[in-house]
């Protein structure tokens, strides 16, 4: 995928629109898919978004697939505390979960948004790291510690919670679709 700088020269971005990746094929141009966009007033709602879009410009990235990145790696970085706010009064605060896709086939740039999104995001969960197995993504919030006595004597192992949030990441899907499917 290549950002199509011919967008910006056709006044795209006169009309709202931010010029995102497209696929190059061997494809008819009535046969190719138009490349989704992000309306112009989404990227200048903050110096936070508008800066995203110059670093995503300047890397030839795709703006959205480096946005969906990034909120991933906000919403890691929060401490659990942070909570969306109760659906009904008197009940408890929502969980800050968020998950993005970035589906392209091979070569299309979703591994090399992730790492863009890492380069402008670099603060991330306790613990980053691949899927692995279903097993494995519950692991990954607990570590074995040392259980002691009442005079700090080591007195056997036990599976503790050592982490509030993780990140990960796998740019295989066959990986993903069989772990969703345990």
């Amino acid at each position: 995928m290549a950002i199509s700088r011919a967008n910006t020269a056709l006044g795209h971005r006169d009309q709202g629109e931010v010029p995102v990746a497209q696929e190059t094929s061997s494809k008819q141009p009535s046969e190719t898919p138009e490349a989704p966009s992000i309306p112009l007033e989404v990227w200048d709602i903050s110096p936070f978004m508008s800066g995203l879009r110059e670093w995503c410009e300047c890397n030839a990235a795709s703006s959205p697939t480096v946005l969906g990145a990034s909120l991933c790696r906000i919403v890691s970085s929060l401490p659990p505390g942070i909570q969306g706010p109760a659906k009904h009064q008197g009940g408890s605060g929502l969980s800050l979960n968020f998950a993005s896709l970035l589906v392209g086939p091979p070569g299309a740039g979703k591994s090399s948004s992730y790492k863009i999104a890492t380069e402008w995001f670099p603060k991330v969960a306790d613990l980053e790291a691949g899927l692995g197995s279903g097993e494995g993504i519950a692991k990954s919030y607990f570590e074995m510690k040392k259980t002691l006595d009442d005079k700090g004597r080591a007195t056997g192992k036990e599976l503790q919670r050592s982490r509030s949030s993780v990140l990960m990441f796998d740019d295989e899907i066959g990986k993903v679709l069989k772990v969703g499917a345990r």
